[in-house]
C-alpha cells in the first residue's frame, strides 16, 4: 500500500529541478513576447513622430495646432461655448442700443450712445473667439472706426445705423469671410461714412 502511495505522489509531484527549469523557460518565453510587443509599439511611435515632423516641415499640418485642438477638445469647448454666449449677449445689447439711437435726433445723445457702443466693441475684442479670428477682429475695428470718425459730424441716418447693426451681427456670424468685411466697408463708404482716418 505504501509503495502505491509513493507512486501516486510521484505522478502528481514532479522533480523540483525539472519543474523549475520548465517554469523558467515559460517565463522567458512570456518575456520575449512582451519585449517583441513593446519593440513594435516603439517602432510605430518612431514612425509616427517622423511622419509628424516631416508633415510640419512641409506645412501639411502643425504639431502646435494639433496640441491646441487636443487642449480645446479636453475642456476648451465649454469655455468657447460660454464665450460665444457672452459674445452674443454683447452684440444683442449693442443692437438694442442702436435701435434706441435710431429714434434720437440729438447729436449729444448720439455721442453718448456711441461711447457705450465703443465700450461694447472693446469688450468684444477681449474675447478669445474674436482675438483668435482675424476677420472678426477687423470687423470690430472697422465698426469702432466708423463710430469714432463720424460721431461728431451729424446725426446718423437710419441707413447708416442699419449698417452698424449689420456690422455687430457680422461679428457673431458663423461663417464669416474676408469678403464680408470688404463688403461692409464698401457699404459704409457708400452711405457717406468714413471708415479710416484721412491720413491712412
Amino acid at each position: 500500500m505504501e509503495t502505491r502511495q509513493g507512486e501516486i505522489n510521484n505522478l502528481y509531484f514532479r522533480n523540483p529541478e525539472v519543474f523549475l527549469s520548465e517554469a523558467m523557460i515559460m517565463k522567458v518565453g512570456g518575456l520575449e513576447e512582451k519585449y517583441l510587443e513593446m519593440d513594435q509599439k516603439l517602432t510605430n511611435l518612431e514612425q509616427n513622430l517622423v511622419f509628424r515632423e516631416e508633415g510640419e516641415k512641409d506645412g501639411r499640418f502643425s504639431l502646435e495646432n494639433e496640441r491646441k485642438e487636443e487642449g480645446s477638445s479636453r475642456g476648451g469647448n465649454f469655455c468657447e461655448l460660454e464665450e460665444w454666449q457672452e459674445l452674443q449677449k454683447i452684440t444683442v445689447r449693442a443692437i438694442e442700443i442702436l435701435s434706441e439711437w435710431e429714434e434720437t435726433e440729438d447729436i449729444r445723445i448720439q455721442v453718448q450712445y456711441a461711447a457705450i457702443l465703443v465700450g461694447k466693441i472693446n469688450a468684444l475684442k477681449k474675447k478669445d473667439v474674436v482675438r483668435s479670428h482675424e476677420v472678426r477682429k477687423k470687423v470690430c475695428t472697422l465698426v469702432r472706426n466708423v463710430i469714432r470718425l463720424n460721431i461728431a459730424e451729424e446725426v446718423f441716418s437710419e441707413e447708416q445705423i442699419q449698417l452698424l447693426k449689420e456690422g455687430f451681427s457680422l461679428i457673431t456670424a458663423q461663417n464669416i469671410q474676408k469678403e464680408n468685411l470688404l463688403q461692409l466697408n464698401r457699404k459704409f463708404r457708400n452711405s457717406g461714412l468714413q471708415t479710416m482716418p484721412p491720413w491712412e
